[in-house]
């Protein structure tokens, strides 16, 4: 169960392919042509898509590690998924400090800024979310899909009776999510900003 699925991982490259274009899109004048192409106007799509793929992966990794011989199964879990994205987003965001703007560890509410960020909480406030390298919003999100995954494993979520009924409530979750972002967008006049 711990080895890589490559169609996953293709699915992934994509995503980050789309989020790429999108922003290729929105900054200079390129532009991908529509029919097919029109999944690259709305790249952000991708970040969807990297949230799907984090549903399934990261529950995936703590089965690996409850169902192997490993000693500390949880500890394990908690050190390579904090292993994966914190380091580089702190890299990320020390480097937006430095070079684009230092604004929000210097204005009145730098103590906010800093232990959101610090603690990965940025995305809970909206004067903090896009305060420091505005993109790591995502990271956030990501962050309580690893804290929720984590409660469901242990409420009994791996017990046949139950699996089902998760799948289910995921699927409508899911429903939901999609339908929710997608009629912002719809209801917004396409503002991509709301």
């Amino acid at each position: 169960m711990g080895k890589r699925l490559p169609s996953v991982e293709a699915l992934r490259a994509f995503g980050a392919i789309s989020v790429l274009w999108l922003h290729c899109i929105w900054l200079g004048p390129w532009d991908f042509p529509r029919g097919l192409g029109a999944w690259f106007h709305h790249g952000w799509l991708g970040v969807d898509l990297f949230l799907i793929i984090s549903g399934f992966a990261t529950p995936r990794a703590l089965l690996h590690g409850l169902n192997s011989q490993q000693t500390q199964p949880l500890r394990n879990y908690w050190r390579n998924r904090l292993a994966r994205i914190y380091p580089l987003y702190l890299l990320t965001c020390v480097v937006f400090l430095c070079l684009i703007d230092a604004s929000a560890i210097t204005g009145p509410d730098r103590i906010l800024q800093i232990i959101s960020h610090l603690t990965l909480t940025h995305g809970w406030f909206a004067q903090a979310a896009g305060a420091i390298n505005g993109v790591t919003w995502t990271l956030t999100l990501e962050l309580q899909l690893y804290v929720a995954g984590f409660f469901l494993l242990l409420t009994g979520f791996r017990s046949s009776g139950r699996f089902g009924t998760w799948i289910a409530v995921a699927a409508v979750v899911f429903a939901i999510a999609i339908g929710y972002r997608f009629g912002a967008y719809v209801l917004s006049d396409h503002n991509m900003a709301v």
